[in-house]
């Protein structure tokens, strides 16, 4: 284990990522806005694992640092939370939780990591530990080690202790009260602190799990926020943001918080829906059962000119983290990952439904490892979908990008519409289609109307891009400039083995590829 202490500079020094001392000389002498070794230094503030999980259970954790040395810590400068020794037993993802774009971690100043633990199959001890890295420099300050106990039967995990010397019990608003540590319910005292914000008003919450026992509704136009985040970075990449858990026998439709009227704005929050708790729950049963609506962590309901910001919808138990109704949306900055699972019938879910929201900004989201859909839409004139990143690497999706118009229940008109620059990487065909446009590989209805597709990056799908069912002769699919590759010629859907390409066309499709060949025809229908 590398655990070394910056100001101990006699002990023997282990490098990040396998660097010779030679390297560290080089990257020394390179910067000294990065400050000497001596001045990097960190202690751990405090920690919250889970004691014991279930094979396959996944739990929220978080690790709260100080930065103790004289050298801010940025993104830019590579500074984050790293495994010790670049591996955990416990932690699927990659072996580094970042801090967000933006985020300035002074001496003195602290900033939370949160992330998730994966338990194993296998029953035993396992241990995980953390520490501080600045990449291709060094390891640095105090490292956190906790030991989990895998065993079956274990039921949930029970809440950590209150951190010592803190409060569990918090004021939310004059006069009301909850609980910070996800124990007790606090959708009550929520919502009594979100009907007392005025309109055009801030409602601040402390980061914090809070334990969402039935549905929050914000139907003025006010903003919920974590306090003290900053204006950027996002949830989930080192920025503490206040939590909304759903509780393991919460049932409810439409999601536990709604969104309606106009000018309602979450920023830096996280939505949790706390899946690996709930999958015995009877709103679990719903959901199998085809009643999606009952797995659902978040609605807008005709919402306008309303906004998800900087902040994260995740692990939400069937349907969708996230369906939206309700011109200029704005969803940026934010995370939508692992919500349902695409291997259980009915269970599967989508990052980001957005039903219909003409000028809608959907613009540097991630979309990671969700079930169904990672990000769908059903018609938006003027719409604007740039720069966002859909990954799955750890369970299959039905596909990436879609520009649908839900079986004729939306409008599905995109004229005016751009989805371009976003990159869709299906690691070794995890999505049967990179990016879907129009209904048609799903089901018969009209053809949607309008939009530009172009420089998008697909890597790795079943099928990479298919045109079916997308443009009419009035307003055509404008599809070019894209960049697609991986796609085999054959593949296995849903609906069995069949013919499979990087770029399809189907036939009764309008599309202008501005000059542009290289599309294979043949057609893709009646495969959701």
């Amino acid at each position: 284990m590398r655990l070394l202490h910056a100001s101990v500079l006699v002990l023997p020094v282990t490098f990040a990522c396998g660097l010779s001392s030679a390297d560290l000389r080089d990257s020394a002498e390179e910067g000294a806005t990065q400050g000497s070794l001596s001045a990097l230094d960190a202690v751990i503030v405090d920690s919250r694992f889970p004691a014991t999980l279930e094979p396959g259970e996944r739990a929220a954790v978080s690790v709260t640092v100080r930065n103790t040395g004289s050298t801010t810590w940025t993104a830019g400068a590579d500074f984050k939370l790293g495994a010790v020794g670049d591996e955990d037993p416990l932690y699927r993802s990659d072996v580094r939780v970042f801090l967000s774009e933006g985020v300035r971690v002074a001496k003195g100043a602290t900033v939370r990591f949160e992330f998730e633990l994966d338990a194993p199959a296998a029953p035993g001890r396992y241990d995980t530990d953390w520490q501080m890295v600045q990449e291709h420099v060094r390891w640095f300050g105090a490292a956190v080690k906790r030991t989990v106990e895998v065993k079956s039967g274990a039921g949930p995990s029970p809440t950590p202790p209150p951190t010592p010397g803190g409060e569990d019990l918090v004021e939310l608003c004059r006069g009301v009260t909850a609980d910070r540590s996800g124990r007790q319910p606090a959708t009550a005292a929520l919502q009594a602190c979100v009907d007392r914000t005025r309109a055009g008003g801030t409602l601040e919450l402390p980061p914090g799990t809070w334990r969402m026992n039935g549905q929050l509704q914000l139907r003025q136009p006010i903003t919920v926020r974590t306090a003290g985040a900053p204006p950027d970075g996002s949830c989930l990449a080192g920025v503490a943001c206040a939590r909304l858990q759903a509780a393991p026998d919460l049932e409810v439709e439409n999601g536990f918080v709604v969104l309606a009227g106009s000018g309602v704005v979450l920023d830096h929050l996280v939505i949790d829906g706390n899946r690996a708790a709930r999958l015995g729950s009877t709103s679990a049963r719903v959901c199998a059962g085809g009643h999606n609506r009952a797995g659902f962590n978040a609605t807008a309901q005709e919402c306008v000119d309303c906004g998800f910001l900087h902040s994260a919808s995740i692990n939400a138990l069937c349907g969708s983290a996230l369906e939206w109704r309700g011109a200029g949306a704005s969803i940026i900055g934010s995370t939508f990952r692992d919500n349902g699972d695409n291997s259980r019938h009915m269970m599967w879910a989508d990052g980001l439904t957005l039903l219909q929201s003409d000028g809608a900004v959907v613009r540097n989201n991630e979309f990671i490892d969700n079930s169904d859909i990672g990000f769908i839409s059903g018609g938006a004139r003027y719409g604007h979908f740039v720069h966002n990143v859909v990954k799955q690497s750890r369970q299959l999706a039905f596909g990436g990008l879609m520009l649908d118009n839900f079986n004729g229940t939306t409008h599905g008109v995109f004229t005016g519409a751009v989805l371009a620059e976003n990159s869709v990487d299906c690691t070794n065909q995890q999505c049967n289609y990179g990016i879907v446009l129009g209904p048609h590989a799903w089901y018969p209805s009209a053809n949607t109307r309008g939009g530009e597709v172009r420089g998008n990056v697909v890597r790795g799908a079943k099928l990479g891009i298919v045109a079916s069912g997308a443009g009419t002769p009035d307003a055509p699919l404008v599809l070019f400039g894209n960049d697609v590759s991986g796609s085999p010629s054959s593949a296995r859907f849903t609906c069995g083995v069949r013919q499979s390409a990087n770029l399809v066309i189907s036939p009764g499709s309008v599309v202008d590829t501005r000059g542009e060949s290289g599309a294979a025809r043949f057609s893709v229908t009646n495969c959701p």
